[in-house]
């Protein structure tokens, strides 16, 4: 069922909160999460809810992180982490993104129960997650390549807006969090599904055609998806290194470093960029035990 999407209010939210907090709060908790899970809602009741419980985690966060690890930890327990791959599947992108930005403030800090949980239900559900995420990706990417091609001042597609995109990147670096080797493994290979997708290979492919146009829009989807990539890699996780490198990230660092984008980018954002690149490529050095990738970097580093 459809209906007109309303995001509620400060009043409304600090109420809902309230009765979550209640003595009776987990059973009002867990009724919501089963309907978010199993039932059809309209559009502006989940997004409400999914509101609700993001603001229950961000005021959490912001009494104190033991605060923030204790409402993570609750929700968890009454089965809320899944949310972020059913929710994910939904047609609405308000949904999808409501969705994704309560998954992050779930992940927040890299909670490794609520990591363990998600990887538990991928293993045993037949879910579309990472289909979706890349469909979400590629949308992005095609639109940059669209807008190259037609100088079309527009670049990202109506239904996949940037901070979807960046939020996507963010959810995807806190599902590897802390170094949880068992995820960087997952996110590039789903051993459990028909069909795997290589999240390594889908972040450097849309990196590189971000980096193509650097622009308000793109640098804070560049920013986040070279920090991404750096999660993906620390630890370190060797196949993913391999990965990321098979994907020539040294040719694309290297643009990146050499170029100044004068007059497309302001300075503090370049330069912000230019550390964020430097910081991944370390990564990619984390634990080497052969030349392979240093040297790779000083043939395609421009040094001078």
């Amino acid at each position: 069922v459809g209906g007109e999407c309303e995001v509620p209010s400060s009043d409304d939210l600090a109420q809902i909160i309230d009765v979550f907090g209640e003595s009776n709060g987990d059973a009002c908790l867990k009724t919501c999460i089963r309907h978010l899970r199993h039932s059809v809602l309209d559009e502006w009741v989940t997004v409400s809810l999914l509101t609700s419980i993001k603001a229950l985690l961000e005021n959490a966060s912001d009494e104190s992180e033991a605060a923030m690890i204790r409402a993570q930890d609750r929700l968890n327990a009454l089965e809320a982490t899944p949310l972020i791959s059913v929710l994910l599947e939904r047609p609405s992108m308000v949904v999808v993104q409501n969705a994704v930005q309560m998954g992050i403030a779930l992940l927040e800090g890299g909670n490794k129960k609520c990591q363990d949980a998600l990887l538990y239900y991928f293993a045993n559900h037949d879910e579309k997650f990472f289909l979706t995420f890349r469909k979400i990706l590629k949308e992005a990417e095609a639109s940059v390549s669209h807008r190259i091609k037609t100088g079309c001042s527009e670049i990202i597609a109506a239904d996949s807006p940037a901070s979807l995109v960046k939020d996507l990147l963010r959810l995807l670096q806190l599902l590897c969090e802390g170094h949880h080797f068992e995820f960087q493994n997952y996110v590039r290979h789903q051993h459990d599904n028909f069909n795997t997708y290589n999240m390594c290979v889908t972040v450097m492919e849309l990196l590189h055609t971000m980096l193509l146009v650097l622009d308000d829009t793109t640098v804070p989807v560049v920013d986040q998806a070279l920090n991404t990539l750096t999660e993906l890699c620390q630890g370190p996780c060797a196949a993913n290194q391999e990965a990321i490198v098979g994907c020539n990230i040294v040719t694309e660092v290297n643009r990146l470093l050499t170029n100044e984008f004068e007059g497309e980018v302001e300075a503090d954002d370049l330069m912000g960029l230019k550390s964020a690149a430097i910081i991944c490529l370390s990564s990619l050095l984390e634990g080497s035990q052969d030349a392979t990738i240093p040297n790779l970097m000083l043939s395609g580093l421009d040094l001078s």
